[in-house]
């Protein structure tokens, strides 16, 4: 009996399921920008480039008088850049700055080692220092 019900319930959980979604799916936007070609009002003959968010080149058959999914985050987005180029073609990333943390952290467990002894190497070891005995 409760296997039939349970079998019944799933059932109707996934019909419901597939009633929700009517078989379509969230419309695709592109992250991607373009430079398009525009003509200067100044000098017909001038072409200038400008970027645009390729997902505002397209409009939504769903809604034509509004814009198409993704185009207003995208602008936005390339509103915030340092460099227009970083849309287009990412920058190389230099080395971590790692190393303030680690001498910090190297300092903090060495505060009670003997300044007096610079012959002795620096405790790399990164367990805290021993409490000095009462």
């Amino acid at each position: 009996m409760r296997r039939c019900l349970r079998s019944a319930l799933s059932i109707a959980c996934l019909a419901g399921l597939a009633a929700c979604n009517n078989g379509e799916l969230p419309p695709d936007y592109s992250p991607k920008y373009v430079r398009v070609p525009v003509v200067t009002p100044d000098d017909p003959y001038r072409t200038k480039y400008i970027l645009a968010p390729e997902a505002c080149l397209h409009k939504d058959p769903k809604a034509p008088d509004k814009l198409p999914p993704g185009c207003a985050n995208n602008y936005n987005l390339m509103q915030m850049t340092e460099q227009k180029r970083d849309l287009t073609q990412g920058r190389k990333t230099g080395p971590a700055d790692a190393k303030a943390s680690v001498d910090a952290a190297q300092k903090y467990y060495n505060r009670n080692s003997d300044p007096k002894a610079p012959d002795q190497p620096p405790n790399t070891n990164m367990s805290p220092p021993a409490s000095p005995a009462r």
